[in-house]
C-alpha cells in the first residue's frame, strides 16, 4: 500500500488525512479559511507516492483525484504509478567475527553460526566462499554435509567455493554451518586467510561478511633426491659424485647450510707367515687355494729330503 505525502511546508492552513485502508488521501482546509484555486494547484502538484516497504506487493497502482467546491466536486482525472519491484538481496545477519587459530594439517569448523536472512525471497539459488590474503593453493574449503539441492565445487586455483542449487533459507544455513577449512600437501606457510562469504537469491548477492584464519605451519625438511647409491673412482683425480643431485623443499625457497660426512675407512686385517712375511688374511687363504695343498716344511736337494727349520737353516746331508 501507498503512503502520499505533502511535502510543501509554505501551506499553512491546510490539513490531510491518508486512510490506509482504501488508500484515499483526503485534504482540506483548515479551520474554514477560504483558498484560491492557485494554492490548491501548488499543493497538488506537491504530492508523492512512497511506499516504504521492504517487500511490497507488485504490480502497478492505478490513483484518481478530483476537486471540489462549495457546490460539489468535479470529474476525476485517473493516473497509473508503474511500480517497479525492487529486490533486496539476501544478507548474513550472523557469523562469529573471531579470528580462528589453525595449525597446519589441522581441520576447522569456521561457519557453525552462519544464519541468512531475505526479506523479498524464500529460496536461495547460491552462496560462495573466497580465501584471499595469504591464501595458498595448498588451502582447502570442505563441504562436511551435502545435501540432494545443493551442490558443492571448489576450486584450489582460486581459493572459491560455490554452492548452488535452489533451495530455503535453512537448508543453506544447514550445509554453510558445516564448512571446514584445512591446508594439505605440508607446503603451507603461515599468515592470515580472510574468508568471505555471501549469498544469491539468483537476482543478487548480499553485502559479504568475513572471517579470519590464521594459519601457523609446520616446517618441513629439504629433501635431497637423484642421488646414487654407488659411485666408481679410478685414483685419476676429483670426479663429480653427486651430478644428479635435485633439491627441494615444500615450504622454503632458501636453504641454510648443508654437510658431508665421509666415515673413516676401517684398515684390513693382517696375519704373520712362518717366514716373517705379512700377508693379508685373505692372501694367505688364496695362496694355500692355489697349491691345492697346506705348504711342507721340507724340501728336495739332489732326490734327497732335507730339512728346512723356521730361520732357513739347514741340517742333515750337509754338502
Amino acid at each position: 500500500m501507498g503512503v502520499c505525502t505533502i511535502h510543501s511546508g509554505n501551506l499553512v492552513g491546510m490539513q490531510q488525512e491518508f486512510i490506509p485502508a482504501t488508500g484515499t488521501l483526503i485534504v482540506s482546509r483548515a479551520g474554514g479559511l477560504p483558498y484560491q484555486k492557485s494554492t490548491f494547484e501548488m499543493l497538488l502538484r506537491t504530492l508523492a507516492f512512497r511506499n516504504p516497504s521492504q517487500n511490497p506487493m507488485p504490480g502497478d497502482r492505478n490513483l484518481t483525484l478530483f476537486a471540489t467546491d462549495s457546490a460539489g466536486s468535479g470529474p476525476t482525472v485517473g493516473l497509473t504509478v508503474r511500480f517497479t519491484d525492487v529486490n533486496q538481496a539476501p544478507t548474513i545477519i550472523e557469523l562469529d567475527p573471531s579470528p580462528i587459530i589453525i595449525l597446519e594439517g589441522e581441520r576447522h569448523y569456521i561457519s557453525t553460526n552462519l544464519f541468512i536472512a531475505d526479506i523479498d525471497n524464500a529460496i536461495m539459488q547460491g552462496a560462495r566462499v573466497a580465501l584471499t590474503g595469504a591464501f595458498e593453493t595448498t588451502d582447502i574449503i570442505h563441504c562436511n554435509r551435502t545435501h540432494a539441492e545443493i551442490q558443492c565445487d571448489y576450486e584450489a586455483a582460486t581459493g572459491i567455493m560455490l554452492l548452488t542449487g535452489a533451495a530455503n533459507i535453512t537448508t543453506y544455513e544447514y550445509v554453510m554451518q558445516r564448512l571446514e577449512f584445512y591446508t594439505i600437501g605440508g607446503a603451507a606457510h603461515s599468515g592470515t586467510r580472510f574468508a568471505t562469504f555471501q549469498i544469491t537469491d539468483g537476482l543478487n548477492y548480499g553485502q559479504g561478511r568475513v572471517r579470519n584464519l590464521v594459519v601457523t605451519a609446520i616446517n618441513n625438511g629439504p629433501i635431497l633426491n637423484g642421488i646414487p647409491t654407488d659411485v666408481g673412482y679410478n685414483g685419476l683425480g676429483p670426479f663429480y659424485i653427486q651430478a644428479g643431485l635435485i633439491l627441494t623443499d615444500a615450504d622454503d625457497t632458501s636453504i641454510e647450510a648443508a654437510r658431508v660426512s665421509l666415515p673413516p675407512i676401517q684398515p684390513t686385517p693382517r696375519i704373520r707367515t712362518r717366514h716373517s712375511r705379512m700377508l693379508p688374511l685373505n692372501a694367505e687363504r688364496r695362496s694355500r687355494e692355489r697349491d691345492g695343498k697346506p705348504r711342507s716344511n721340507s724340501a728336495v736337494v739332489a732326490g734327497q729330503p732335507r730339512r728346512v727349520l723356521a730361520m732357513g737353516k739347514r741340517v742333515g746331508n750337509r754338502v
